[in-house]
């Protein structure tokens, strides 16, 4: 209430409005009067289930109190995905128009980055070492931990001998000469698309709940994504950008700001 008396806002953007820890922010915002709009900062998609509800749900007025009311999204990939008794609104996705600029950089040593997601950084270092080892040396390997993980990392990071960590604050310029990116699940995936040759998928039984479509290579586990490798095909991944990111974002964004204030 003070904050509305203050500056007497017409909207508020919160990132993660959709999550339950912002519930009670949202209420008291919209017992003021004031919009709530969420720009999108991940993958969302059906199995997740911040952004999937029940018809009782959708349906309940005072349910949706607690809940934003515009969903800015990166493209229709993404706002087609969801099931939310809010509205969706294709934007686009600024960080990713920053790397138009940025040239694709060659070296002598092909690179692979591993992505971490954020909960088994020692698993997915292990593998990184296998993927270092299986390939003969061949390939330099680099791991790439989540925001969360590096912070806790930076004692332990000196023990990782065979592998690299990735601590580049844009993600695009750490793309930028990389031939190949595996994960089992993180939003980079989609960030390589178009910039990063082969992208690969993991296919656990976690990532087939949360991306049950996509456009990347799938491998089972490290052995088959080494097969596939050693077998000098091409596993280049190409898609209609446009699909996930939309164009042109900030005129977008504007004139969805200028409806409401």
């Amino acid at each position: 209430k003070k904050i509305k008396k203050k500056i007497n806002p017409k909207l508020a953007i919160i990132e993660g409005a959709s999550y339950s820890e912002n519930a009670i922010l949202n209420y008291a915002l919209h017992s003021c009067g004031v919009r709530i709009a969420e720009p999108q900062h991940g993958v969302v998609n059906k199995a997740h289930s911040n952004y999937n509800f029940s018809s009782l749900v959708r349906n309940n007025k005072e349910y949706k109190l607690f809940l934003p009311d515009d969903f800015l999204s990166y493209g229709k990939h993404w706002s087609k995905n969801i099931n939310v008794p809010f509205n969706k609104h294709n934007i686009g996705y600024p960080h990713r128009s920053k790397y138009i600029a940025q040239n694709r950089k060659k070296n002598k040593i092909k690179k692979i980055l591993f992505i971490s997601d954020g909960f088994q950084f020692d698993t997915i270092a292990n593998l990184s070492k296998k993927i270092f080892i299986l390939l003969k040396k061949n390939y330099e390997v680099f791991v790439r931990p989540h925001p969360i993980e590096r912070d806790r990392l930076n004692k332990k990071l000196k023990f990782y001998k065979h592998i690299k960590i990735d601590n580049e604050e844009n993600i695009y310029k750490s793309l930028s000469d990389k031939e190949i990116v595996i994960s089992e699940l993180s939003t980079v995936l989609y960030d390589s698309l178009n910039i990063v040759p082969s992208i690969f998928i993991l296919r656990t039984n976690k990532s087939k709940y949360a991306i049950p479509n996509h456009p990347f290579n799938e491998v089972k586990d490290i052995n088959e994504f080494i097969k596939k490798i050693n077998s000098n095909r091409i596993f280049n991944t190409k898609v209609n950008l446009k699909e996930y990111f939309s164009e042109n974002w900030k005129k977008k964004y504007n004139k969805f700001i200028k409806k409401f204030v």
